[in-house]
């Protein structure tokens, strides 16, 4: 599979401009292993570490799918002085030999992939040196009209995935599991539509965090200088729109993500 790194670029584009350069820097990236000749090269990093989770990929694309970069082990044996690595596994277990050792933390669309965002930030901010700094993205988050993340699925050779969803947009906030399995059943085979409800509703891989969730957990990490900018998306419809505040209460649906910067 390759790798399209130009959305990745734009948002390290945006850190740079935003918060400094990465030169000299030892830098934690957070799902996502961007090339040694990018951070090294492009960015003159002296360091960088990668942790990446394997198990979303996997589950997505399965074996034959995931992208071909070997991992240098389970991040838990992560090890510092090497100038580019990359591990498997969770930032949370970021081990403690790495406590206020990085100048800067940077994520971009991937947070939306992560359960505890809670945790995740707080592992940051141990990780990070003081005035450390950080840029992390989320993208497409839950509440967005694609939301649902989903990766491709497929039916009759046609692949659905949220570049090409298999329901309307804002369905899986408008819809209850059950609803969209009837939803889903009219249209595809019960093993397509329980594969797509898996994505939607089970994966672990998709965090189902609204825009304030990030908000508030980001508040509450313990940064000196924090701010949660907003990536703008799809406005919904009057109707839509009534329909979701009535179920979910009056939150932000037109955020397509959302990027929190700061500093330790």
């Amino acid at each position: 599979m390759t790798q399209d790194l130009s959305y990745h670029l734009h948002h390290i584009d945006a850190a740079v401009r935003l918060l400094g350069g990465f030169e000299g820097c030892r830098v934690l990236e957070i799902g996502g292993r961007l090339p040694r000749e990018v951070g090294l090269g492009t960015y003159k990093a002296a360091e960088w570490l990668c942790v990446d989770f394997p198990g979303y990929w996997h589950e997505a694309y399965g074996a034959s799918g995931h992208p071909e970069v070997a991992y240098d082990g389970p991040v838990e044996s992560a090890v510092s002085g090497l100038a580019w690595s990359s591990w498997a596994g969770s930032v949370l277990d970021l081990p403690q030999r790495f406590d206020g050792y990085f100048d800067f933390a940077f994520s971009t669309c991937a947070f939306e992939h992560i359960a505890d965002v809670k945790g995740a930030l707080s592992a940051i901010h141990r990780g990070l040196k003081d005035g450390g700094r950080f840029f992390l993205s989320a993208m497409a988050i839950w509440p967005s009209s694609f939301g649902h993340h989903l990766p491709p699925v497929f039916h009759d050779g046609i692949e659905l995935s949220y570049a090409n969803p298999p329901f309307p947009v804002w369905s899986h906030l408008l819809q209850d599991r059950e609803g969209m399995a009837a939803l889903l059943e009219q249209t595809y085979p019960r093993e397509v539509a329980e594969r797509i409800l898996h994505f939607v509703y089970d994966s672990p891989h998709i965090n189902r965090q609204f825009v304030e969730d990030y908000a508030e957990a980001l508040e509450n990490a313990g940064f000196s200088e924090s701010r949660l900018g907003h990536v703008e998306g799809e406005e919904p419809s009057a109707d839509i729109l009534s329909r979701l505040v009535e179920r979910w209460g009056p939150r932000r649906y037109s955020d397509l993500g959302v990027v929190m910067l700061g500093h330790k």
